[in-house]
């Protein structure tokens, strides 16, 4: 049997999500009770948990030798900010990959597995950064 890569199962998790975000705005804005009694608040705050967990989790993949799939897939509006989010987020990761294969290429050493974590919060530290400066 085989077993689909983590990074696999949070990108769905993270597209479950910016699809949910858009029903619970809708259901605040009628003034009714939110799907799942998760507000915006709620799960925007699981959204960057999950993305911060997926920026790890494909750099450790690529590290251990396991490329990982990587989705760019829209599933709601494509304006949708935790969408553009999570875009920008995949690519930094491609950039880091990219850069990583080229330092292989040249034989240099690749970082090892366990900073994989480490360069994903650098990741989510300058998006971070970056939507506090707009």
């Amino acid at each position: 049997m085989k077993v689909a890569a983590e990074s696999v199962r949070i990108g769905g998790e993270l597209v479950f999500l910016e699809r949910q975000i858009g029903e619970a705005r809708q259901a605040v804005a009628q003034n009714t009770q939110p799907p799942r009694h998760e507000w915006p608040y709620q799960v925007e705050a699981r959204h960057t948990a999950m993305l911060a967990m997926y920026a790890r989790t494909l750099l450790r993949e690529w590290l251990e030798g396991k490329p990982p799939e990587i989705s760019t897939w829209v599933a709601c509006s494509p304006d949708e900010p935790l969408t553009v989010r999570r875009i920008k987020v995949v690519a930094a990761v491609q950039h880091f990959m990219a850069r990583w294969a080229d330092d292989k290429a040249a034989g240099k050493p690749l970082p090892p597995v366990h900073d994989a974590a480490k360069f994903g919060d650098m990741i989510m530290d300058e998006l971070d950064k970056q939507q506090q400066g707009r």
